[in-house]
């Protein structure tokens, strides 16, 4: 008997239902990409506090470096999965929709890889160009050497990861190659099976 409440549970919409995907078995806190960018940017900010570097430049030319890169990166992840979907068959798709070990198909699994890429660089974005903004003012007072460290606080993690992400997203568009070329290749086995079967 089909679960309908089950599945539907399991096709929510929003940032909650992408978390519970992408995150599934704890895929996260499990991911190199994420320990990596951690771990850069506190050693970072540390190197940054100690000698007394300008925060205000190092600000500027990270949030340019952003604004330069991250819309490229974007339009690749965006690219990349226009074309992985739109080349993948209903045959193929249903296949991948098949209920697995995980509480989540192999297809909503990879396609989390891509939105989840898509939501980190958009945010990085965004928040780069609200601080390059803020920048442009050229406030000086009090206390703007240590709110300029919490801005690239907030900011180079999230700079970091969004670019150690680019591995996963290759990795993931490889393994949809992957399955995609393994179905295509059992449907033609079968099809031909078809065939030899009608003409004997």
């Amino acid at each position: 008997m089909i679960d309908e409440k089950k599945i539907k549970d399991h096709h929510k919409r929003g940032f909650k239902a992408l978390f519970s995907i992408f995150t599934d078995d704890k895929k996260l806190l499990k991911s190199f990409q994420f320990w990596i960018a951690i771990a850069i940017s506190v050693s970072s900010i540390s190197f940054i506090s100690i000698l007394d570097v300008n925060t205000f430049k190092v600000l500027i030319q990270l949030t340019n470096t952003i604004i330069g890169v991250v819309p490229n990166i974007l339009g690749f992840n965006l690219g990349a999965y226009v074309i992985i979907t739109s080349l993948s068959s209903d045959k193929i798709i249903n296949e991948l929709s098949e209920n697995t070990d995980s509480d989540y198909t192999t297809f909503q699994q990879l396609s989390s890889v891509f939105a989840w890429s898509i939501l980190i660089q958009s945010i990085t974005l965004i928040v780069a160009f609200l601080f390059s903004f803020v920048i442009s003012f050229e406030l000086d007072f009090r206390y703007s050497n240590s709110i300029n460290l919490v801005a690239l606080s907030v900011l180079l993690p999230f700079s970091i990861y969004s670019i150690l992400l680019i591995y996963r997203v290759v990795m993931n568009v490889f393994a949809i190659s992957q399955v995609i070329h393994f179905f295509t290749i059992i449907f033609k086995l079968e099809n031909k099976k078809d065939d030899n079967d009608y003409q004997g």
